[in-house]
């Protein structure tokens, strides 16, 4: 089971029943011609695929947080316990959503991509004033230090 998606949006307690996935990957719902709405996702897309696609990678569910609108109401469940999301795309190690709301460290299979989504990030951050991606295994810290 290497990348699986949710329904779109997802629905909280589908995810509890669900995602038996190693990594959770909180992700905007896409478009009508299919496209992730947030920019961060459609340039993390790739590599997410790369990361979690291959048969020995680690397992990755790719959670719908919904449309722009839904996700950016305060009551959007995913912004709650027990997962916490600040912002998409965002990776969360799936056995930490209840045992390490720190979140701090990528694990090793992720390493690697985390510095190229670290140096796009950067780019992100100086060519726009909209909040930073949040994408990382296991916390937005870890990446953008």
């Amino acid at each position: 089971m290497p990348l699986t998606e949710s329904p779109s949006p997802a629905d909280p307690e589908w995810v509890k029943a669900n995602a038996k996935a190693d990594y959770l990957i909180f992700f905007s719902s896409r478009d009508e011609s299919g496209t992730p709405w947030c920019p961060y996702c459609v340039a993390a897309e790739d590599t997410v695929k790369k990361v979690f696609s291959p048969a020995d990678g680690p397992s990755g569910i790719i959670i719908y947080v919904g449309q722009r609108a839904e996700w950016k109401t305060p009551s959007n469940p995913f912004r709650a316990e027990p997962w916490n999301v600040k912002g998409v795309p965002t990776i969360i190690r799936a056995r930490d959503v209840s045992t390490h709301p720190d979140r701090s460290a990528p694990p090793d299979c992720f390493r690697g991509e985390a510095k190229s989504l670290a140096d796009r990030a950067s780019h992100w951050r100086a060519a726009s004033t909209k909040s930073s991606p949040h994408l990382c295994a296991s916390s937005p810290r870890a990446i953008h230090g």
